[in-house]
């Protein structure tokens, strides 16, 4: 099968430690406009996971199907910026990743 794209984004991670792979648990994650890549792992996030997700809208925490912390530091991400579905100014953007980390 053949694949034709203008852009091809591509970037290949390890797995979170003592989580087993699977095509879910695999970025990049899309959502809508956005498309998430994370490196690295967060500290604990067995322990904060769950008051993590509390903090999501049902629609973000539906948009979840994996179990990685990349896909909920990305739902995380998504609820920081004031509109999902709308084009928003660049300045936005890093004002919604550093509420993030």
């Amino acid at each position: 099968r053949k694949v034709r794209s203008p852009l091809i984004f591509a970037h290949v991670r390890a797995a979170y430690p003592g989580m087993p792979v699977s095509e879910v648990n695999c970025h990049p994650f899309v959502y809508g406009r956005y498309m998430w890549m994370h490196n690295g792992s967060i500290a604990s996030f067995a322990k904060l996971r769950r008051k993590l997700e509390t903090s999501l809208t049902d629609e973000l925490y539906n948009m979840i199907q994996g179990k990685s912390d990349s896909e909920a530091a990305f739902a995380l991400f998504l609820a920081q910026l004031p509109n999902l579905h709308k084009r928003l100014a660049a300045a936005e953007l890093p004002r919604a990743m550093a509420a993030t980390v």
